[in-house]
């Protein structure tokens, strides 16, 4: 009987994704790795979810939100715009803001 087992994750400077190819095969096992840089890991699991939904399988994407550093950025953003449109109108301002911080989060 035979096997394969795949394992997915990155090397130890994170810079590259290491997908693992464990098979078995009777009493033999063979591992082998195959090394994606992150643009091509990123193309290959859409490409997986793809195929995944061809195949009957409903994709529902979740997202978690911001990260803590990403809001810092944009809080610095936000407070540059703040200070070089001190003098406009509020409600010109206001846009500008939305727009900033919309930019930073689509």
């Amino acid at each position: 009987m035979s096997g394969v087992k795949l394992s997915i994750e990155t090397n130890d400077d994170h810079t590259q994704i290491v997908i693992r190819a464990q098979t078995e095969t009777g009493n033999q096992a063979e591992e082998r790795c195959y090394f994606l840089d992150p643009y091509q890991s990123v193309e290959f699991a859409n490409t997986m979810l793809h195929l995944a939904e061809d195949c009957g399988v409903e994709i529902q994407m979740q997202t978690t939100g911001i990260s803590d550093v990403k809001r810092l950025r944009i809080i610095q953003r936000v407070e540059h715009v703040m200070r070089s449109l001190s003098n406009r109108k509020p409600k010109y301002a206001a846009c500008q803001i939305v727009d900033v911080v919309l930019a930073e989060v689509l």
